[in-house]
Order: structure tokens, then sequence, then C-alpha cells
């Protein structure tokens, strides 16, 4: 049996002769290196927000969200005539059915949602990039019923940058919120992928009928427990929220349009358990201009829900359209919208 010299894994002695020793040029040339990486790394760190926040300005992220607001401004733009415009959240884009909308209205509809990340602020934004394209005759407003609830989207404001010279963010909220949407390898990740799909001119997969597609329905996965129906509760209405949804009323008071607002789709159970928050909420928004719909929110059953409490399943779409219609026609026969709130 060959003998291994001790000196094969021993650490003491000179560097002399020891091959795993670097020789002090090449121990130079790798110090050297690695002051170059230091300095690369913040350059790279530049360059991925810089891209990122260029990306996201001219709409080629392939982020669900933000790919959204790009597809509807497509779907804007390629309308000739613009009768009824629908702006909203989830709640309405998961609910309506264009050809539905469409025979029963009797006239050109669009309905350009968002999301609930967006909210009053994608409402603002969406109001006045119609505006700069079309002169709708009515304009209707459908959120999910819970939406005076959440904070105020920042994160939206910093991305679509709507005309609202009277809004002065907090300084911690720019900085925090703008760090958190382009200081990320997903965005920039999504950018690619968007950049791809419009060099090779195909739509992103996951947009359908105007609006992000859900979970397909054999294959849902609720995110809310179906034995246990929450209810919203007054005090947790948070007064700062109207910020942008005042805006979004003073814009059609200047422009003399027809704006209502209407509650978007919940649960049943939801809506039996929360009578006394829907008739603040109801009582506020129309206290600032802005009728409400009677009859609103749409109430739901279980077997008619998708993977949230307020989303319908695609196959009840044309339903619930239905159901927002005769909603809208029986407040056209009792209420004069020009005369604003009773």
């Amino acid at each position: 049996m060959t003998k291994v010299p001790s000196s094969t894994f021993s650490s003491k002695g000179s560097s002399k002769g020891n091959p795993e020793s670097p020789h002090p040029a090449e121990a130079a040339s790798l110090l050297a290196f690695g002051r170059h990486l230091l300095w690369l790394t913040p350059l790279l760190f530049l360059a991925m927000v810089a891209f990122n926040i260029v990306t996201v300005r001219l709409g080629y992220s392939a982020l669900p969200q933000l790919a959204n607001i790009g597809y509807q401004l497509k779907r804007l733009d390629a309308a000739e005539r613009v009768d009824t415009v629908f702006l909203g959240d989830s709640s309405l884009g998961r609910m309506i059915d264009s050809a539905t909308s469409q025979a029963l209205f009797g006239e050109t509809t669009l309905s350009l949602a968002l999301t609930g990340g967006e909210g009053y602020v994608g409402d603002l934004y969406m109001l006045q990039q119609v505006l700069q394209r079309q002169r709708p005759s009515r304009v209707v407003l459908v959120h999910t019923p819970d939406m005076l609830t959440r904070n105020i989207a920042w994160s939206a404001y910093f991305v679509v940058r709507p005309d609202a010279p009277s809004v002065d963010p907090p300084l911690y909220r720019g900085v925090r919120e703008q760090l958190e949407i382009f200081v990320s390898k997903d965005l920039m990740v999504a950018s690619l992928q968007g950049i791809l799909a419009r060099l090779l001119d195909r739509t992103l997969p996951f947009l359908d009928d105007g609006y992000v597609r859900g979970k397909p329905e054999l294959v849902v996965r609720r995110s809310f427990d179906p034995t246990a129906p929450m209810a919203f509760e007054v005090e947790d209405i948070n007064p700062e929220k109207t910020l942008f949804l005042d805006l979004v009323i003073d814009l059609c008071a200047r422009e003399g349009l027809d704006c209502r607002y209407a509650f978007g789709p919940i649960w049943n159970e939801i809506c039996a358990n929360s009578l006394p928050y829907l008739e603040t909420v109801a009582a506020i928004i129309e206290a600032r201009g802005m009728p409400v719909v009677d009859g609103t929110p749409l109430c739901v059953p279980i077997e008619d829900l998708d993977d949230t409490e307020d989303h319908v399943r695609p196959s009840r779409r044309a339903h619930y359209t239905a159901e927002l219609h005769a909603r809208l026609e029986a407040y056209e026969r009792t209420r004069n919208p020009a005369s604003g709130p009773p």
C-alpha cells in the first residue's frame, strides 16, 4: 500500500512549493477582479431598475396586472365608438360578458376593468384615457363592496401616473412603493416576456375577453372558506380611501358626464351579514356626489362563485351581466342621474 505523505493534507508550512497557494501576482489579479465586481454590482442594479421603469412606462411588462392595463388601452384604441364604459376591479372584469352586454344595452359598451390593486386610482386613469379618445354617454364604476376598507393604491399611482396635480403622496410612500415595484427580478423577467410577445405579435395567454383570465372552472381552488362567510364592518372603512374617488367624481362633474356607482358581485352570505356596512358605504359615496345604483351589490350564491368571494364563474357571467343591466335599467326609470343623489 502506498503511503500518502502527511504534507498533502497539512495546512502548516510555507507556501513555497505548495501548489494550492496562489502566486502573489495571481492573488493581486483576483483581488482586482473582485474590486471590479463590486463596482459592477451597483451598475447592474441600476440597469435593472432603469429597464423595469422604461418597460413599465411603455406598457411592455407581462405581469398580469400591468399587461391588463396595456391590453385594455389597446381595446379602447380599437373602439370606434363607446356609449357606455364600465370601470372597476376584478369583480367587474370576472363578471361582465361583452356579447351579452352589447345585446342588452343595445349600444356600444366597453368594460375597461382593472383590478383591486389599482382601485379608484385605476378608475381615474382609465377615465382620463377614455376622454382623450371618446365621449361616452354613461360611465359606470363597479367595485367589490369592500373597496372602501382598503388602503389607497399608491403603488398603482406611481405606475400609471394619472393626471392628479392636487395629490401629494407622502414621501415615505413614494420611496417605498417605487422600490417595491421597480426593484424586482420578477418584473424584469416579465418585461422580457412582454417584449418578446410584442415582437412576435402574440397576445399574452392569460388575457381573455378583455380581462385577465381566471382559473379554469374544473380546477378552481377557492381562496376563501365556503363554510365561514365573513361580514364587512362599518368600523373597517378607511376614510382616506375616497381620495381618488373624489377626483373621479370631480372629473365627471367638470365634463358633464353621467356617472354612477354599482357594487359588484359578492357571496350572498356576506351580503346578508353586511347590511349596515353596505348602507353606510352607499351613503358615503352618494354624499360625495355620485349616485349608487339600487339593487347592488349582486348577491351571488356559493355555487355561482369562482375562486374568490367576488368572482363569478365563467359559465354564469352572461346571467350576472343581465342582472347588472336590469338594475341599471331600473335606475334609469326611477332616478334622474343629472339631478344627482337625492
